[in-house]
């Protein structure tokens, strides 16, 4: 999913409230690379995830709007749908 693309995703979510998204790469000092990506709705509610499909979904628990289920258990169209 693109920066733009999770960008009007978090907006719907917000439904008119203060949001903001950043991503961020860390390169410690091996080398290795780790990507965050933020999500804040009302600077209350805050979610940091490696891929915006993942801060997506947890957004939308912390907001009440999907389920507690874990993956193994969902139905893969349900799964499919969540991570549309």
């Amino acid at each position: 999913m693109t920066f733009e693309r999770a960008k009007d995703e978090l907006k719907k979510l917000a439904d008119g409230r203060y949001h903001a998204i950043q991503y961020q790469l860390i390169e410690d000092a091996k080398g290795s690379l780790r990507a965050e990506c933020y999500l804040y709705i009302d600077s209350r509610i805050s979610v940091i995830a490696p891929t915006w499909n993942e801060a997506l979904i947890g957004m939308r628990r912390r907001l009440g709007l999907m389920p507690e289920v874990s993956l193994i258990e969902m139905p893969m169209k349900e799964l499919k749908d969540a991570t549309l």
